[in-house]
C-alpha cells in the first residue's frame, strides 16, 4: 500500500475535519475518549458489514471486530456517524446486506446517515 494510506484511513481527526471515512480497526482507548471528551463529531466510518466471517474477508484480519466494538462504544457515548458500506458483490450483498442495514438501523442511536457505495475496481487490485 502506499505510505498515506497508513497514516490517513484511521486518522479520526481527518474524519472529524474532513470526512474521510475510517474503520475504527486501529482506535486505542485513549483516542475513543478523547473523540467523547471533545465531542469530535460527526465521524465516517466505513463499516461494509457487521458479520464478523465476511469482515474477515473484507478486512484480510481477525482483528476487525474491533472497529464495530469502538463503533458501539462511541454510539453508547453519543457520537454522530456517518456509515459507509462498501458493497462487494458476492461477498456482503444480499442478506448480509439487509442484515448489516437493519441492525445498523435498529442497534445505534447515533448513525445520521449509511451510504452504500460499490467498490472501485481498477487495473491495481488483485482478484
Amino acid at each position: 500500500m502506499r505510505s498515506t494510506l497508513y497514516v490517513k484511513d484511521d486518522d479520526f481527526l481527518l474524519s472529524y475535519m474532513y470526512g474521510n471515512f475510517i474503520t475504527l480497526t486501529n482506535i486505542g482507548k485513549k483516542d475513543l475518549e478523547r473523540i467523547v471528551r471533545y465531542r469530535l463529531e460527526p465521524l465516517f466510518v466505513s463499516v461494509h458489514s457487521l458479520d464478523r466471517e465476511v469482515r474477515e474477508v473484507v478486512f484480510g484480519n481477525k482483528k476487525n471486530m474491533k472497529g464495530i466494538e469502538n463503533l458501539k462504544f462511541l454510539d453508547k457515548n453519543g457520537i454522530k456517524t456517518n456509515i459507509q458500506i462498501v458493497l462487494c458483490p458476492g461477498i456482503n450483498d444480499g442478506n448480509n446486506m439487509r442484515n448489516t442495514l437493519l441492525n445498523l438501523i435498529t442497534g445505534y442511536r447515533n448513525i445520521m446517515s449509511i451510504g452504500i457505495v460499490p467498490v472501485g475496481i481498477t487495473k491495481y487490485n488483485r482478484k
